[in-house]
């Protein structure tokens, strides 16, 4: 055995030789601290998070879809005299013939 591996197995026999102590439980400051930086560090570091820009475009295309069928409701209520011109022209034409 080399001198490092004799100081090795000295202080693994002196840690399993040591008393243990019983664990308390933590603090809820510390845990509090130790919750807050695992959130913290969680995310992508250095770059922002996509979600804001997703509801953004969520909340501009539902807008967008309101004002087309806002815009095309407008349209068929002026269109309506309109939309039986063509085919009772078609149909007098038939006749008259």
């Amino acid at each position: 055995m080399n001198r490092i591996d004799r100081h090795l197995e000295r202080l693994f026999r002196a840690a399993a030789l040591a008393s243990q102590r019983p664990l308390g439980e933590l603090s809820f400051a510390v845990e509090a601290r130790v919750l807050g930086q695992w959130r913290a560090a969680s995310g992508p570091a250095g770059r922002p998070s996509l979600l804001p820009l997703f509801r953004t475009g969520l909340a501009f295309a539902c807008v967008l879809l309101l004002a087309t069928v806002a815009l095309s409701l407008r349209e068929m209520k002026q269109t309506a005299a309109d939309e039986w011109t063509l085919p009772n022209s078609a149909v007098n034409l038939a006749l008259t013939r």
